[in-house]
Order: structure tokens, then sequence, then C-alpha cells
């Protein structure tokens, strides 16, 4: 290898090169005769109707008079003139697609491989961006033709309230056709439903629970000292085969030397008031009290209504 030559005309070539490049170019000839097929199309139909227009321009100017003969006159001029300027365009659309077609077919052949001394020397090849005016296509600019497109939207705007309308009467129609029994079973049937998806939840949530608990445990860790308990049962061999306790005879003396046993009196808890036994409790002072005075009095005191008698050791 020379000192001058470069490593892209030096090095081997790999045996995918290009591949991503020859995919993208099949893509854009496949998408540039999509768009051939559109344009050929385009043209057939503008054909047709310009045969539609020459019949119906036929009719018109023999039923129509003078001043409507000059109309049509300069409508027609008009209309060659249109034509003139489509049939200009068409043919600019069709040179462009020829053009990319052929850069595309250049492109897609294999290049020659140039010798190491002749890729040093020959310079790059510019290639020219060619710009296409997004604004370029057909549109009828005919007065019938713009009316008509604006009573067709007039009456799609009309009829939008009317479909909603008519929409929302027939669903309250078939919501409104279930009798009482039928409400009925529905209603059984969300309940069962209801129920079953509760059931499965509270299940979940415990398995869940369950399983954060045994996570916990598992990754718990505990600080020595430690005290553990197990509990499991241990077989063993007992080798005795009678009992030796000994039990006492009610006879025994021992028996008759314990005091007998007595039962505690119950003490009736007396009235604070009266002295009489209490059969209420007062639930703010806790004081036993016998009867409505005794509980009025109690109040009273509590209230201090009544002031305390240290020489007589009694309220007053």
């Amino acid at each position: 290898m020379s000192a001058t030559e470069s490593l892209v005309a030096g090095r081997t070539r790999r045996a995918n090169a290009g591949n991503k490049m020859r995919e993208l170019l099949e893509k854009e000839h496949l998408r540039m005769t999509q768009q051939n097929a559109e344009i050929e199309k385009e043209d057939e139909e503008y054909n047709i109707e310009e045969e539609e227009e020459a019949e119906r321009d036929i009719e018109i100017s023999s039923e129509s008079s003078d001043e409507e003969a000059e109309l049509k006159k300069l409508e027609e001029e008009g209309e060659e003139v249109e034509k003139i300027l489509r049939d200009e365009e068409r043919i600019k659309k069709r040179k462009i697609q020829k053009n990319r077609a052929a850069n595309l077919q250049r492109t897609l052949q294999p290049p020659k491989r140039p010798t190491p001394s002749a890729a040093s020397e020959v310079p790059k090849k510019k290639y020219k961006k060619i710009k296409v005016d997004p604004s370029a296509r057909r549109t009828s600019s005919r007065m019938h033709t713009v009316l008509m497109a604006q009573s067709t939207e007039t009456r799609l705007q009309e009829a939008k309230p009317r479909r909603k309308y008519t929409v929302s009467a027939s669903a309250n129609r078939q919501k409104g056709t279930m009798t009482q029994q039928q409400r009925f079973e529905e209603a059984a049937k969300t309940e069962a439903q209801n129920l079953s998806s509760l059931r499965n939840y509270v299940h979940l949530e415990e398995q869940r629970r369950l399983r954060l608990k045994r996570n916990a445990a598992k990754h718990r860790q505990l600080r020595e000292p430690i005290l553990k308990f197990i509990s499991k049962t241990i077989s063993t061999e007992d080798g005795r085969e009678a009992s030796n306790y000994y039990v006492a005879p009610l006879e025994h003396p021992l028996c008759h030397s314990a005091p007998p046993l007595q039962m505690p009196q119950h003490r009736a808890v007396e009235c604070v008031i009266t002295g009489k036994p209490a059969i209420y409790l007062d639930p703010v002072t806790q004081l036993p009290i016998s009867n409505v005075q005794a509980f009025q009095q109690v109040r009273e005191v509590y209230n201090q209504r009544y002031s305390w008698s240290a020489m007589l050791n009694l309220f007053h």
C-alpha cells in the first residue's frame, strides 16, 4: 500500500457491503412505481371527465341562446387554459419521475470498484437534490363543484344532532324493555359476581399477608444472646409396673384435726344517707343509695349546696 492511498480504497470489501442501501433503494423504486401508477390513473379519470364535460357542453349548446353561447365560449376558453396548465403540470411531474427512476436505476447497478491509484484521483460526483412542490396537486375551482361541496358539508352538519337524538332514543328504548323479573335476575347475577370477586380479593389479601409475614420472619436478624424454646415430644421407656402413691383414708387422725371450713357471710351494703340496705349505685359519686330522696341529697352534696361542719362532723 502506498503512502497516499486512503483506508477506504485499500481495505478489503465486506461480504455484506451495501445491503442496507440496496434495500432502501428498492423500497424507493417500489414507491416511485406506485406513484407513477397513481398518476396514470388520475390521467384516465381526467380524460373521462373531459369527455363527459364535452358531451354536457354539446347538449347545453343545442338548447342555449346567443348569450348562453357567448358564456359557454368564455367557459370553454377558461377550461382550455386550465387544461393547458394541467398538462404542463403533468408533464413536469412525469419528467421529475423519469429523472428519479433513472437515478434510482443507476444507483441500483453494482458500482465498479476503482483501482487504488484511480480512486485517489477521481473527484466525488455531486448529486443535485430535486425538490417537489407539495402544493402541486390538481384542484377543481369550478363554481358548481364548490357549491356542491358546501351543500354537502351543510347537510352533514345538520344531520349530526338528528343522528345523536336517534341513537340516544334507541338506546333508551332498548334499556326500558326489561321487565321487573329480568331486573331482579340481573341484580342477582350482579350480586353473585360481586360476592365472588370479594371472596377472591379477601383470599388474595390473606395470601399476601401470610407471604409478607414469612418473608419478614425469614429475613429478620436476631441479636445475641438468644433464648430459643422448642416444643416436641420424646418417647421414653418406663419400666414401672405399678404405682406407689399413698392415699390417706378419711378416718385418718389428720383429717379430724383440721378446722372445719366456714363460708364467708355476705354483708349487705348500707345507704350513706338513710343507713338502709342500698339497692342502687350513683354513677357519678359511686356511692350506694336506697331511694330517690337519698340520690337527690347525694347530688346536692356533690354540687356543694351543703357545707361541712368539722365540729358536728356532718353537712348542714
